[in-house]
């Protein structure tokens, strides 16, 4: 008898349904490192949209292309600019409006000359894939600087939108370093989190593993 008390002292405690699909997400993806990502653009981006469509309206260009020129810099930003410093991941952010910029605006300059802009964007495209080798922040200007191009390609962009665009692009940057400075990520907490995945993955594979033994035992 108190054997047996010993022993239901000592066995585990069974994981309720909520705490099993918890610690399955966080398996699936350690330290929701990816998660976090996923809700800092879907912040970000709406409000990059907003800031685009307040800016165009305010000179009169299309609201449309104000809401799509500030939704690409948030998106692209989120997607590519990944950062433990908090001051770093607002430095590279701000620092990509000056690529993005340039290339939007030689984009529109060279609209006339539709096969040399073709023709270009194979060049970025390489430059792009180049720069991933010159550091980070080559990295950024690179891939940024071939989203604005492309934007200036797709869309009927005229000269003079340039300046208001770049506005649009500058308020775009700058509510999605608010939004990023706000949903910062926390190493102490994502180790804890992947911690915490990796002990649920085990105990799955010890709960799998006993259920088979059991299974096998039963049979012979």
């Amino acid at each position: 008898m108190p054997r047996t008390e010993t022993t239901s002292r000592t066995a585990p405690r069974r994981r309720t349904r909520t705490q099993r699909l918890t610690d399955r997400a966080l398996a699936l993806d350690p330290g929701l490192v990816k998660t976090d990502g996923a809700l800092r653009t879907l912040v970000a981006v709406p409000a990059g949209m907003a800031v685009g469509y307040a800016i165009a309206t305010a000179f009169g260009l299309p609201a449309i292309l104000g809401v799509m020129i500030g939704a690409m810099p948030a998106f692209i930003t989120c997607l590519v600019i990944v950062d433990p410093s908090t001051g770093r991941t607002a430095a590279r952010t701000g620092a990509v409006l000056v690529p993005f910029v340039v290339a939007l605006a030689g984009s529109i300059a060279l609209q006339p000359l539709r096969l040399l802009e073709l023709v270009l964007i194979v060049v970025l495209l390489f430059v792009q894939f180049a720069a991933a080798s010159w550091g980070v922040w080559a990295a950024d200007a690179a891939i940024v600087g071939f989203a604005g191009y492309l934007c200036g390609l797709l869309l009927p962009l005229p000269e003079t939108s340039v300046v208001p665009l770049g506005l649009v692009v500058a308020g775009s940057l700058a509510v999605t370093i608010v939004v990023r400075l706000l949903f910062r990520p926390d190493p102490h907490r994502a180790l804890l989190r992947t911690r915490r995945g990796f002990v649920a993955r085990g105990s799955d594979v010890l709960e799998a593993a006993a259920a088979v033994l059991a299974l096998a035992l039963i049979h012979i």
